[in-house]
């Protein structure tokens, strides 16, 4: 299930499709369950929906796990469907959408789970495509996207499924745009076999901050630098459990949340200073 709060609704997807929901007292009251056409002229409701991104237009992306994106226009009150269309060189690459992310440039980047990364340029309604060469190591690692991000110098960063993070060589540009290349991480990066991280941050002092199923990972800029960050309650080791989302409250605060959520107060000072740090 993924929740996104918008003005004052709250989308809410399931693996049996898309709602909109009011809060009702402490409860989710269902206002609608949407139905969508697809490119096809296929009417659809019990989707699986895997993302929702609110875009800087107010446009919301809706990625699904069979029928691509679905963009819901709220003026119009309407669904676009961008769907996989083998036949198309200028779609999308697969079906399955697990990621966004809007970009400076108001480019859109989308993470597959098939068919690598996908950018939109809002301008032109073209998709172009980023897979995985096996015979190039500076392509992406994988095609299986978990999260992606672009950080505060404009370098793409990328983390995949088999446990991958890979960084774009030099910040992303009109001139190389058609033609990125990627430094790939993983062996910078303590985290155990078997895991991935499915969210990338960055915060306000330039942090980039990854969490896994088990694992918090802090890259420096300052220093270079990546660490694995252990987490204390009460004199007690904790364990965020499945980070699925790490953000900022305000300037001295960071949220991690999984199955526990963990407020961390002015972490930098300890991750900088300490070989091993304990939040």
């Amino acid at each position: 299930t993924t929740i996104t709060k918008i003005n004052n609704i709250f989308w809410v997807g399931t693996a049996n499709g898309l709602y909109k929901t009011i809060l009702d007292g402490e409860q989710l009251r269902i206002i609608e369950k949407m139905e969508m056409t697809t490119w096809d002229n296929r009417l659809v409701s019990d989707l699986t929906i895997l993302s929702i991104f609110e875009d800087k237009e107010g446009d919301i992306w809706i990625g699904s796990g069979d029928e691509g994106i679905f963009k819901y226009n709220p003026d119009k009150n309407s669904f676009e469907n961008y769907g996989f269309d083998p036949k198309n060189e200028n779609g999308i690459s697969s079906s399955r959408i697990n990621c966004f992310f809007q970009d400076n440039f108001n480019v859109l980047w989308i993470g597959t789970a098939q068919g690598g990364v996908n950018k939109l340029d809002m301008s032109q309604k073209q998709f172009i495509s980023y897979s995985n060469n096996p015979y190039d190591t500076k392509s992406i690692a994988s095609n299986l996207i978990m999260d992606i991000l672009e950080d505060k110098q404009g370098k793409l960063w990328i983390s995949s499924y088999d446990g991958e993070v890979c960084r774009s060589t030099e910040p992303v540009n009109d001139k190389n745009i058609g033609n990125l290349q990627f430094k790939r991480l993983k062996n910078q990066i303590s985290l155990p076999q078997q895991e991935f991280f499915s969210s990338i941050f960055q915060d306000s002092r330039g942090f980039i901050w990854m969490g896994s199923e088990r694992s918090i990972v802090v890259y420096n800029p300052i220093l270079n630098q990546f660490k694995k960050v252990e987490l204390e309650n009460n004199g007690q080791v904790a364990n965020v459990s499945k980070c699925r989302m790490i953000g900022q409250v305000d300037s001295n605060t960071i949220l991690l949340g999984g199955e526990n959520i963990f407020l961390i107060q002015n972490p930098w000072t300890v991750i900088q200073n300490q070989k091993n740090p304990v939040l």
